[in-house]
């Protein structure tokens, strides 16, 4: 996911785009990223009509020095407790991914499989 202004809303919550959110639960859950050899607990709101990590995601963002522009690449690592991986891209998310000229991210992440 591109981190852009309108995603990354006072860096207290982030909007999760449709294609990744289809893998979470419609429900409020928590979840665990791990990253760098650390690990957070993040509270996805699957309930609401803008899907979104809140708790949790603020501490994740500072400690990983996260900014507009960084990318998040998310490993789905264990399915039935929520476990991701996380990769913080510092500004390297390449031009297809993003609308500079709007300032938005796309709402397409890119899936791997």
């Amino acid at each position: 996911m591109n981190l852009q202004d309108c995603r990354l809303q006072k860096i207290c919550r982030m909007v999760v785009p449709k294609e990744f959110r289809e893998l979470l639960p419609p429900s409020p859950v928590w979840l665990t990223l791990s990253c760098k050899n650390k690990t957070w607990e993040v509270r996805y709101c699957g309930d609401r009509y803008l899907k979104r990590f809140e708790t949790g995601w603020k501490r994740f963002a500072i400690e990983n020095n996260l900014e507009i522009g960084d990318g998040c690449v998310f490993e789905l690592m264990d399915n039935e407790n929520l476990n991701f991986g996380v990769r913080v891209l510092k500004g390297e998310i390449p031009s297809l991914v993003r609308n500079i000229e709007d300032g938005r991210s796309s709402d397409s992440p890119i899936m791997i499989d």
